[in-house]
């Protein structure tokens, strides 16, 4: 015969707070790992009604217990040399000077340069990654690999947000310049 659950820290009631409060399925789920062992099901019952195995109704249940982070939330960029928008400055950088040059260099290439003169040395994957993140931002579900003989196409894009970029810049500080105008001095 199991062991009756414990309602540690008063999880049962953090758990009905989020079943009665989120739209999140998987905090929902976890909620339920910790709730229906409470009401008497076993954790193979649990894991059979959450769609889960045992093993992972008891990690969950004992983790939202213990107030820790729940399984699989911790992110991928714990170790990212760079914020997103550094990132994204990067890459877009690199493809337009890839472009500037003719197509004498890839992008990876171009990109790992700009990367070894901040003095990183960074693995393929890094660079595979960071270019995966910049795509998915341009076109959503479409990873670098997919586009790689499709440079041209990502550089003209490239080269496209650069150019709205400055005329952007351009229009707000033609009009802050007017507005200093018509304020006249004070």
């Amino acid at each position: 015969m199991p062991r009756a659950p414990t309602n540690a820290s008063g999880a049962e009631q953090r758990a009905r707070a989020i079943i009665a409060s989120t739209s999140d399925i998987e905090a929902m789920r976890i909620a339920q790992a910790v709730l229906l062992p409470m009401e008497g099901l076993t954790l193979e019952q649990t894991a059979q009604l959450i769609g889960r195995d045992k093993y992972w109704v008891s990690r969950a249940r004992n983790r939202f217990i213990r107030g820790d982070e729940p399984l699989g939330k911790h992110g991928g960029r714990r170790n990212a040399y760079f914020d997103a928008q550094q990132e994204r400055e990067l890459v877009r950088d690199a493809l337009a000077e890839s472009f500037a040059e003719g197509r004498k260099a890839t992008v990876r290439e171009t990109l790992l340069r700009r990367l070894h003169a901040k003095r990183l040395s960074v693995a393929e994957s890094t660079l595979t990654d960071m270019l995966d993140r910049y795509t998915g931002r341009i076109l959503p579900g479409i990873k670098w690999g997919d586009l790689s003989f499709r440079q041209g196409v990502l550089e003209t894009l490239a080269s496209v947000e650069v150019q709205v970029l400055s005329q952007l810049q351009r229009q707000r500080k033609q009009r802050c310049d007017q507005a200093d105008r018509s304020a006249g001095p004070t």
